[in-house]
């Protein structure tokens, strides 16, 4: 927001070589939020309790939208630990791997009365599911993405999906159907229904975007191209201003002190992406084979740790144990190391602070101890006790219930 605030001060906004880009971690983060995949809002992020908002809603779908917002997920982790929130679906995430103090995100999906998870593959969320719906990639079904700039794209189908993988509205709709919903829908009229209901999607459909490489939104008709910037004369605020936001500094949820003194960041590495679900079952794993804990030499120097050293990390919640790489890329005083690799159990340690608007996990600091444990020569069976990794894993309760929708001798990641 600050970021935004200057450049619209500055002018920097709605001309060449001007823009405020946030570079996301994922290719749709931008298409599910404008689908209104956040607690409050339905696609254009128009606020569910908008009476006009409400009104168009139950013309298309013929009954009313629930009145009380949602939850984000650090409210679900709360509820469901306090047995508020009974039912947990989780969609194409790694929750315990990827979310801060997971041994939060464990007691949440341990109260939980029933979870469902619906992946590409096992993940260490999924060996908690009660049922697993194993879902399509990209490559296996149709549909849209919408990129930063806010293109949307076509993507098709390039092979079938292997047994019985569905895409995502595919299973949310056979559920649906189950509980009596008849819904007959396609990817092709899931975006007429859009644009019934979705102002800067009134131009789009399938075939426009066919023919074309995306459209960028708002497309306004269907005779509009769509807008390749922003804000050219006047914001989309319906008074025509761009609004600032005034914020308040906020020190990190998490303190040094003299049992905790280093600031541990965490992030990802080229050769994994995010959780390593996807990326570990491929051969970049020759080239990256575990989460290293990053050190300066200096800090290295006084802790007596070597290159290739075991260190424990410790914090207010848990310690792990990593493999030390002592390096000039890390500041004295800071730690780094990546989640790559569910046997490292990283977010034991990480904080469960987060900032207040989003609920952000507060992933790039949390306080810290570092201590030597073993030498380079130990194996790390000796010292990491957290998941079991992927070449050894070993069949649970709902790993068999994946085989229940994968029909014997049908084609099965692996």
């Amino acid at each position: 927001l600050c970021i935004a605030n200057l450049a619209t001060i500055t002018g920097n906004v709605g001309k060449p070589g001007a823009a405020v880009i946030p570079m996301r971690g994922q290719n749709n983060v931008q298409g599910s939020s404008d689908m209104g995949a956040l607690p409050q809002t339905v696609t254009e992020y128009q606020k569910h309790n908008d009476p006009v908002v409400r009104e168009l809603y139950r013309a298309v779908w013929g009954t009313d939208l629930p009145t009380d917002p949602g939850l984000k997920l650090p409210q679900m982790f709360d509820a469901a630990v306090e047995g508020k929130l009974k039912f947990l679906w989780i969609i194409g995430e790694d929750i315990l791997q990827s979310d801060p103090d997971s041994n939060h995100v464990e007691a949440a999906l341990d109260a939980a009365e029933f979870v469902v998870g619906q992946d590409l593959f096992l993940n260490e969320t999924n060996k908690k599911a009660h049922v697993i719906f194993p879902a399509a990639s990209f490559l296996e079904k149709e549909g849209t993405f919408t990129n930063a700039e806010r293109r949307i794209q076509r993507i098709r189908k390039a092979v079938e999906p292997p047994g019985e993988c569905k895409s995502d509205f595919e299973i949310i709709q056979q559920v649906a159907n189950v509980l009596g919903a008849n819904w007959n829908y396609t990817p092709a009229s899931i975006v007429s229904e859009i644009a019934r209901v979705t102002k800067i999607w009134a131009g789009v459909t399938f075939d426009r975007l066919d023919a074309s490489e995306g459209m960028q939104w708002p497309v306004w008709d269907g005779q509009h191209e769509g807008s390749r910037r922003l804000h050219t004369e006047k914001s989309m605020h319906k008074d025509g201003l761009i609004k600032l936001h005034a914020l308040e500094y906020h020190p990190p949820g998490d303190e040094l002190s003299e049992e905790y003194p280093f600031e541990l960041t965490t992030g990802r590495k080229l050769e994994q992406y995010n959780v390593g679900t996807q990326t570990r079952r491929t051969g970049i794993s020759v080239y990256d084979t575990e989460d290293r804990l990053e050190i300066h030499p200096e800090d290295a120097k006084r802790l007596g740790v070597l290159e290739d050293d075991w260190v424990e990390i410790k914090s207010r919640r848990d310690a792990i144990r990593l493999r030390a790489q002592v390096t000039n890329r890390i500041r004295e005083g800071t730690v780094f190391t990546t989640f790559h690799f569910p046997e490292t159990a990283l977010n034991r340690i990480t904080s469960g602070h987060h900032d207040g608007p989003t609920m952000c996990p507060e992933y790039k600091f949390t306080a810290v101890s570092v201590m030597r444990v073993g030498g380079r020569e130990e194996p790390a069976e000796k010292h990491q006790h957290g998941a079991v990794p992927l070449s050894g894993e070993v069949p649970v309760e709902s790993e068999r219930a994946f085989e229940v929708h994968v029909p014997a001798g049908a084609a099965r990641r692996q």
